[in-house]
């Protein structure tokens, strides 16, 4: 009996071995990526860029429009490039921003082109301290200070009102806010209706200073949702529409005990990029002002059944400094066959490679069989400046010095580390006078 029971184990433990083993990847070309691989060689860059396909751009632009048609703010961190905005600013027909960082601010009200600030509303991403919104005032000239009047300053708690009423008073001016509400995320703003009578009672008493301009409920929890792989959707349906019967309470306290209000235009802000697809369906009740950024870009770390016709328009590309013919790594010969015992369990582990740089929070996603030494490697942003990072891929791999690697962003912010944004087109570089076409990012940086 004993000896049936081992050989089950030992046939157990194989058969495990054998499921765990790697699959080589090595091989598969993807015409998209080799195109774009001699485009950018062709170019002469030998450096780490991003590049930024406008195909897919568009086609995410679409999606979104689609959804949201002129409900759309768009979130500008998640795309820091003031050309980048400017394009799909002029795609989508909105001149609605949420911002989340006070220089950021006053670079787009210095260099966003005239034909998309003609009706330009600004909405904080989070409260601005008091402190930023005063230095904001004191750097912009009288011309760009009206432009200030465009923003509806974001306040969570009756002391940020109050911070923002005694700079009112001290600079003269009627500043329109926009109340923070609590719909499930718990990350601050009126928690219930008692506490948002309290902050309109405030507001209603310093009408001279103060001006109520919507409300903002940030849904940023609903797709994370506890919930079974079988069951998500289900789950994030039914707790989206909790969330908006949560902002209809909070919207009615606001419009039925302060009937002053009915007669203007406010904004009741929500959203995000991975829920803003949903509000298709529940059009403009209660919110009717959707923000969204990264869909347009579609970062790595977004691929949830919301975006599912969502393209990745963004990738970080970097060159390869060195090849190795087999797998190298320090103190590898410590341990007596240690290279020929990593070659045969990983079959894409069987080269070696050296690449610029490295160290960005991003999805390696060409070549297929090419992955980073785990045990070299930096964790993601710890080292955003690295001098070279270690890579190992299939000896099926076709991957020389000088080619290039593509690795898909986690999160579009990421590509503010570049300076400049390559264009590409039918996966080719965009050219101008015969030089390749760039964006750039924001010149302020965090």
């Amino acid at each position: 009996m004993k000896k049936y029971v081992w050989m089950a184990m030992i046939a157990g433990i194989g058969g495990l071995l054998y499921y765990a083993k790697p699959v080589d990847k090595g091989g598969q070309v993807d015409p998209y990526f080799e195109s774009l691989n001699s485009s950018i060689k062709e170019a002469g860059i030998e450096r780490p860029i991003v590049v930024i396909d406008l195909d897919a751009l568009d086609n995410n632009i679409q999606e979104v429009k689609n959804s949201l048609n002129d409900r759309l703010r768009i979130i500008t961190k998640s795309l820091p490039s003031i050309e980048l905005l400017t394009y799909i600013m002029r795609k989508t027909g909105s001149q609605k921003l949420m911002v989340f960082h006070a220089p950021f601010m006053i670079e787009l009200i210095r260099s966003l082109p005239a034909d998309v600030t003609t009706n330009l509303d600004i909405l904080p991403g989070k409260p601005i301290p008091i402190a930023e919104v005063r230095h904001l005032y004191s750097e912009l000239n009288a011309a760009e200070r009206q432009k200030l009047n465009s923003v509806q300053w974001l306040v969570n708690d009756i002391e940020t009102i109050e911070d923002y009423l005694a700079f009112a008073k001290q600079q003269n001016l009627n500043l329109r806010i926009n109340i923070e509400i609590d719909v499930g995320l718990h990350r601050g703003g009126a928690k219930d209706l008692n506490q948002l009578s309290d902050m309109l009672a405030i507001l209603k008493q310093n009408s001279q200073w103060l001006s109520l301009s919507g409300l903002m409920g940030y849904d940023g929890h609903v797709i994370h949702v506890p919930s079974l792989s079988f069951n998500h959707k289900e789950k994030v349906f039914t707790e989206f529409n909790y969330m908006l019967y949560k902002y209809a309470d909070f919207k009615e306290k606001a419009e039925n005990n302060y009937t002053d209000l009915q007669n203007r235009k406010l904004t009741f802000n929500g959203g995000g990029s991975l829920t803003y697809s949903l509000y298709s369906y529940s059009k403009d009740k209660p919110v009717n002002d959707v923000s969204t950024g990264s869909a347009f870009l579609f970062p790595s770390s977004f691929q949830v059944f919301t975006l599912e016709k969502h393209k990745p328009a963004s990738f970080i590309a970097s060159p390869v400094l060195k090849k190795f013919e087999y797998f190298t790594m320090p103190f590898q010969d410590l341990i007596s066959n240690f290279t020929d015992l990593v070659e045969a369990w990983d079959p894409n582990a069987r080269k070696s490679y050296y690449v610029y740089g490295g160290g960005w929070p991003a999805q390696i996603v060409y070549p297929h069989s090419v992955e980073i030494n785990t045990l070299t490697a930096s964790t993601p942003n710890e080292n955003l400046l690295p001098n070279q990072s270690l890579y190992h891929s299939s000896e099926n791999e076709n991957l020389s010095v000088g080619d290039y690697v593509f690795f898909w962003p986690k999160q579009g912010d990421a590509i503010i580390q570049f300076e400049d944004l390559y264009l590409v087109r039918n996966g080719k570089l965009l050219k101008e006078g015969g030089l390749p076409s760039v964006w750039k990012t924001f010149k302020r940086k965090l």
